[in-house]
């Protein structure tokens, strides 16, 4: 059987292992149901974060682009001087 519970300072929880908590607090019975074969969805919006990976993307082009340009202006300045 799995018992689901709450506590109220979470901060008196102690970890043993990789899953599991033990407390000398008392649990308080928490109002949850467990729902075999039931996927928990993902905590995010899929479109909002694809338009902001575009959005950072396209930033990221942007600043390879000026430094980009940055590098030919230089390029070009050292070239020049060396002609003098």
């Amino acid at each position: 059987r799995l018992r689901v519970v709450g506590f109220e300072d979470q901060g008196l929880l102690v970890k043993q292992g990789d899953n599991l908590f033990v407390s000398e607090a008392p649990a308080i019975q928490a109002d949850a149901q467990v729902v075999q074969g039931a996927l928990e969805g993902a905590n995010l919006n899929t479109v909002t974060e694809m338009v902001d990976l575009i959005t950072a993307f396209r930033a990221y082009e942007a600043s390879q682009k000026v430094i980009r340009t940055h590098d030919e202006t230089l390029d070009r300045a050292v070239n020049d001087i060396a002609r003098l």
